[in-house]
């Protein structure tokens, strides 16, 4: 510490503690350079920081006084707490808007968005995993690696599929940043803007908007709630489309937001009714790994002896949500899904897929899914009766064979809409049923997450919103 800050210090600490009171005058430079035995310039520099921090003051031909405390500013008090809320008749887009941009607000509950907290991801494990990386491969960082991704990402994916009974190569696997964005190359790369897809309902918002935006038209199929799509929607939508519907986007493995895992027999017979009515069918596994049975559930692709499934996936709900790594998984498709791929993307994110591989290799992963989809299971139940509690009777919640959201169709006439709306006024984030439908049905339905511990707050979050939902 230098001199002058020893001295000013020291007058600080008497300022501070009133041994020097408002008003009183400082020594003078010269007496203050004798009594302390520093040069006059050490002390002009003392009190020169004195000042800055309004400490002292100087007066013309009179020296340096000690400052008046500086008076603090009031702030006017108000209940009223910043928050995004979307107009009073508001439309998908602007529900989706307000559910999105809640997630930056910590005091609002997060029980819309279908992200999990941040204990249920193994960020330890994954940065050790990423500081290996870095430590055995340091050209990680400048190496440039292009579509289709780096040969140990893929290697990877390829290897869990195998055991899953998918018959495939590393080299029919080409990397994305995401599920969404494998779906829209899935999408791309069998049909033209104009086309049809078909979609469940309910499904993701995010598969609707996409689907949207790249100028496709959409035919709406019922999910049945326990059992799925049923393969005779295909034949049907076939009959009514024609030509023009060139693939289906399917969720097959606890589905978004229903929780739905389809049985084998059910598996075998959609991929056979594709095969038959020329459909594609574009199938979704980000939730798949966050199964509640014994065994992971096989996917669509295992009982496709023709290639005809293009499989989409990430890490993204299990692993990280920042490390953006995802997949496609297609042998008949590869050279136009590599195309697309190519177009969109001119690099990979080699330190992301390099980090994925090694984790997925070491056994990491298969330890972390036990652990996550016990506690899950866990939180299932509290949540559940917590809500069959607080909401108005006849409210019915969905049993998910997986995953971490609930769906909760409220009784009588409740709009969701306006639930989302004034659920957000008392902090708490929930999406409406009318997001997850194309033509904006399920409108007594909300979706929620569990993937949360079941804190005091969110139990009374919980409560909150029931007795909104009986007003």
């Amino acid at each position: 510490m230098n001199l002058y800050e020893n001295l000013a210090l020291e007058l600080e600490n008497q300022i501070r503690s009133g041994t020097l009171r408002y008003g009183e005058r400082l020594p003078s430079i010269r007496v203050q350079s004798d009594a302390h035995g520093l040069s006059p310039g050490t002390v002009v520099e003392a009190y020169a920081w004195l000042e800055e921090r309004g400490l002292i003051e100087p007066r013309p031909r009179s020296g340096y006084f000690v400052s008046a405390p500086r008076a603090e500013t009031p702030t006017p008090e108000s209940d009223v707490e910043s928050v995004y809320l979307p107009p009073e008749d508001p439309s998908p887009e602007e529900l989706i808007h307000a559910l999105r941009q809640a997630i930056y607000d910590p005091k609002i509950l997060p029980l819309g968005i279908a992200t999990p907290a941040a204990e249920f991801f193994p960020n330890a494990q994954v940065e050790r995993v990423l500081k290996q990386v870095l430590r055995e491969e340091p050209t990680t960082l400048s190496d440039y690696i292009y579509p289709p991704g780096t040969i140990a990402f893929r290697r990877a994916v390829s290897s869990r599929y195998r055991k899953l009974q998918v018959e495939s190569e590393w080299k029919d696997a080409i990397s994305t940043s995401g599920a969404t964005e494998s779906i829209g190359l899935a999408l791309r790369a069998v049909a033209n803007p104009g086309d049809v897809v078909l979609l469940e309902s309910p499904t993701y918002f995010g598969i609707i908007q996409l689907v949207r935006t790249m100028g496709y038209g959409i035919y709406e199929a019922p999910l049945h709630p326990t059992d799925g799509l049923d393969p005779e929607e295909l034949a049907r939508a076939k009959r009514k489309i024609g030509s023009r519907l060139k693939a289906a986007v399917l969720v097959p493995n606890h589905s978004n937001p229903l929780g739905i895992a389809m049985s084998d027999d059910r598996k075998k017979e959609l991929v056979l009714a594709a095969r038959k009515t020329g459909i594609t069918l574009i199938e979704d596994e980000v939730y798949a790994d966050l199964s509640f049975a014994d065994r992971r559930p096989k996917p669509l692709k295992a009982f496709d002896p023709d290639d005809s499934v293009i499989l989409c996936g990430s890490f993204s709900k299990t692993i990280s949500p920042s490390v953006r790594a995802g997949y496609l998984l297609n042998s008949r498709h590869h050279e136009a899904l590599f195309a697309q791929k190519s177009t969109v993307s001119s690099g990979v994110s080699t330190l992301a897929e390099e980090t994925l591989a090694l984790f997925l290799k070491d056994g990491f992963y298969e330890r972390h899914l036990a652990r996550v989809t016990r506690e899950y299971q866990r939180l299932l139940g509290l949540y559940t009766s917590t809500i069959i509690q607080s909401f108005p009777e006849g409210t019915r919640v969905s049993r998910p064979a997986g995953g971490y959201v609930l769906w909760v169709q409220l009784p009588g006439e409740i709009d969701s809409r306006s639930l989302q709306r004034r659920a957000l006024e008392k902090r708490i984030n929930i999406a409406s049923g009318v997001l997850f439908s194309p033509q904006g049905a399920f409108q007594s339905c909300i979706r929620m997450n569990f993937a949360f511990p079941f804190t005091p707050q969110i139990e009374r979050g919980i409560r909150t919103l029931g007795a909104l939902a009986m007003k």
